[in-house]
């Protein structure tokens, strides 16, 4: 039964991304996403492991292109509850709705001299990190309510 659903993990990754997708009014962006063996491991070690979800999902971007690749880790997906998986892809897809904002600031920073442009890279990525994380309580908590109809 295990072996069944891991097949389907890519589109059980989809479903919830694309739901979010809608909801935030990125729709016609392009997706794609994959499952991947062992990808939690990659990223943890060198990150102040902040949330377990820097590790196991991960979302790249492409403004131009409105485009983005959601990458999960194969085990940990594999184990998510519906509840668990949802905050996951709300998480993922805040990041696409940033993306821009990231890349004007990334782009500032890397006019800045290499002796003063670190304490700027780690200080963008905890914002980043923050605010992604308090609009994902944020629209996962109205949308509840909508969907409870309170």
């Amino acid at each position: 039964h295990h072996e069944m659903t891991k097949k389907r993990l890519p589109l059980r990754l989809a479903r919830a991304c694309k739901r979010w997708q809608k909801t935030l009014w990125i729709g016609d962006w392009d997706g794609t996403f994959e499952v991947i063996e062992g990808l939690a491991e990659k990223i943890t070690s060198d990150r102040d492991s902040a949330t377990e979800w820097t590790s196991a999902y991960s979302v790249a971007t492409q403004v131009p292109y409105k485009s983005f690749l959601v990458k999960a880790d194969k085990e940990i997906l594999a184990d998510a509850t519906e509840e668990e998986l949802d905050e996951h892809a709300c998480h993922e897809m805040v990041h696409v709705v940033l993306e821009p904002m990231k890349d004007v600031a990334e782009s500032l920073l890397k006019n800045l001299p290499a002796s003063k442009r670190s304490g700027y890279v780690d200080w963008l990525a905890r914002e980043n990190e923050g605010v992604t994380e308090h609009l994902t309580k944020v629209l996962r908590s109205i949308v509840k309510k909508r969907r409870i109809g309170h």
